[in-house]
């Protein structure tokens, strides 16, 4: 889907994937991801109560899933991006 990012870990050892969370909820409502929050696995419904707690959260969301369905690779624009 294209949106995620991988960063070195601090300790120079591993990397982590970074997701933005529009992605993390469309994976894990797809079951391709299982999110985590204190050691525990969110339920989805938890999960967008967590991160989709402003209009503007739920908008991106519903833009990211809709698109990604529809076969689309989505990426965030940024300033400074062609």
């Amino acid at each position: 889907h294209g949106m995620g990012r991988t960063v070195r870990s601090e300790s120079g050892r591993g990397s982590q994937t970074v997701l933005h969370p529009e992605e993390a909820l469309f994976l894990l409502e797809s079951s391709a991801l299982e999110l985590r929050w204190a050691g525990l696995a969110l339920s989805l419904q938890r999960a967008f109560t967590v991160l989709c707690s402003t209009p503007e959260h739920w908008r991106r969301y519903l833009v990211y899933a809709t698109l990604s369905r529809a076969g689309f690779t989505v990426r965030r624009w940024t300033a400074g991006e062609g």
